[in-house]
């Protein structure tokens, strides 16, 4: 996949790129619990910050030079499996 982000845009680059590269993505829920204690260090600046990464890289296409691997490219081509 060639992973570039080292922070929070690392969950999304994941789901772009399995996106491109015409892989399937599954879903398990999970059971969450509240906090126990401490404060969240996700404050508004970081989600306006992880917002407007978002935005540039849809704007400018950063993520999406990356080419089906495998049996997705071999598919893609109208290879039979």
């Amino acid at each position: 996949m060639d992973l570039q982000s080292k922070d929070w845009l690392l969950d999304p680059e994941i789901m772009v790129k399995a996106h491109q590269m015409g892989l399937r993505v599954i879903e398990f829920n999970v059971f969450g619990r509240m906090r126990g204690a401490g404060l969240s260090y996700v404050r508004a600046t970081t989600c306006w910050e992880l917002f407007h990464r978002l935005l540039v890289f849809r704007l400018t296409s950063h993520w999406l030079s990356v080419e089906p691997v495998g049996a997705v490219a071999a598919l893609k081509e109208g290879a039979h499996p």
